[in-house]
């Protein structure tokens, strides 16, 4: 019987290290601004500005409707002006991870108008505007670690119970990094078939690691965010990258070993990642993952074969509108 700790009474455990959240009041006063929405209301934190070791819980209810029910929290390292962002829907409590280090950090939260999304606001977003935040918070965060490309963020959940549990699961009586890895590039690659239907107009699903989980399909960022969370959550660093392969868009992952960085595509090495008109279990998907390839694994070369893979340094920007305008960045040279 395996048991996996995810939680204890004071913190977060995340690869066997407790982090402990929020701590010491520094600032008393609301973080409510005068732009304040009727419908954005933030129960936790409750002050301007407080002290934390690696995370802070968001906590509260966003409760607008239509192109008004999504709202986006902004996570800004004030000295480096990194960022990574998180949307917010209905009642939340979701951990916002400070990820670039010790210091101090400025989390808004904003109304967001959706100005394109597929299947009625279910699946993916493409593009939105922002008015000035709401709330505005800062946080001093005392937990001296460098998280990026290692801390969850929004598509790659990595402290999801789910996801914990499975990569133990998968991992478990494995001694080595190189089995691990492969480990969880083949289970990914087995249980995950791709979404042809999402590449039609208006059909495309959200494509975060629990969504990929969840769905048991994905496109290519959806296989790179579910490979992603797992290898995090086993304790590796990897970052998801946006490009293109062979002229078109595509995402696959870069992971830190040692101190080098490889190539997974798990998408490409995937045989049954195209034209599966049955989706799981047609004659391109042995559930026995006995046909996987390994073309695009653990390449030292991070363009690909014979240059296949172009990275680009950001995700696109998907944001229109004529107010604030925020691009989704997560961090140079990878995504998230």
């Amino acid at each position: 019987v395996r048991t996996v700790i995810i939680k204890e009474l004071e913190g977060f455990i995340y690869n066997n290290i407790r982090y402990l959240g929020e701590g010491d009041i520094i600032d008393s006063s609301s973080p409510e601004t005068s732009y304040k929405v009727n419908y954005i209301n933030i129960i936790k934190p409750k002050y301007k500005k407080i002290k934390a070791d690696g995370y802070i819980t968001l906590e509260g209810k966003q409760s607008g409707t239509g192109s008004e029910q999504y709202s986006i929290v902004n996570v800004i390292k004030v000295d480096t002006e990194e960022k990574t962002s998180y949307w917010i829907r209905g009642n939340f409590s979701k951990k916002l991870w400070l990820r670039f280090g010790k210091g101090e950090y400025k989390i808004t939260v904003h109304k967001t108008e959706i100005k394109k999304a597929d299947l009625n606001y279910e699946g993916d977003i493409y593009a939105w505007s922002c008015w000035n935040p709401s709330y505005e918070f800062y946080v001093e965060n005392t937990r001296d670690e460098d998280g990026k490309f290692y801390y969850p963020s929004d598509a790659i959940q990595s402290d999801d119970p789910i996801i914990m549990e499975k990569a133990a699961e998968i991992v478990e009586g494995l001694n080595n990094d190189n089995d691990k890895i492969k480990a969880i590039h083949d289970w990914v690659a087995k249980y995950l078939y791709y979404d042809d239907d999402s590449l039609n107009d208006g059909k495309r699903k959200k494509q975060d690691a629990i969504s990929a989980y969840n769905n048991k399909t994905g496109v290519c960022e959806g296989y790179t965010s579910l490979l992603n969370a797992l290898l995090r959550a086993s304790g590796y660093r990897v970052k998801a990258i946006e490009g293109t392969a062979n002229g078109g868009g595509h995402a696959w992952s870069n992971i830190l070993l040692g101190n080098k960085w490889y190539l997974i595509d798990v998408t490409w090495d995937d045989p049954g990642m195209y034209g599966d008109p049955v989706g799981p279990g047609g004659a391109d998907d042995d559930p026995l993952g006995k046909n996987i390839r390994y073309t695009y694994y653990m390449l030292t070369t991070l363009t690909g074969v014979n240059k296949s893979h172009t990275p680009t340094d950001e995700r696109i920007d998907r944001s229109i509108g004529n107010r604030d305008i925020y691009k989704w960045r997560g961090y140079p040279n990878g995504i998230y």
